[in-house]
């Protein structure tokens, strides 16, 4: 089971950045357990309000696509 969570409600993505951290329930414990933490690359995402697979490797951006991103991340400021 996935579950997304987010320090607020309402919560949407924005074009940027973001940390992500998966943790689990695993066997007896009653508490939730880091698993791994990572980059999650959204600078390129077109509709961040929607959940649509987008690569998270920032070596597949083409110069036209960072240039977009960079545009969006300085009207969100």
């Amino acid at each position: 089971m996935v579950d997304f969570g987010s320090p607020n409600s309402g919560f949407k993505f924005q074009p940027r950045e973001y940390t992500v951290e998966i943790e689990a329930k695993l066997g007896h414990f009653d508490h939730w357990t880091p698993l791994v933490r990572f980059a999650l690359h959204l600078e390129n995402a077109i509709h961040p309000g929607s959940y649509i697979a987008y690569s998270n490797n920032p070596d597949q951006v083409t110069p036209e696509e960072q240039a977009r991103a960079d545009q969006l991340i300085r009207s969100t400021e």
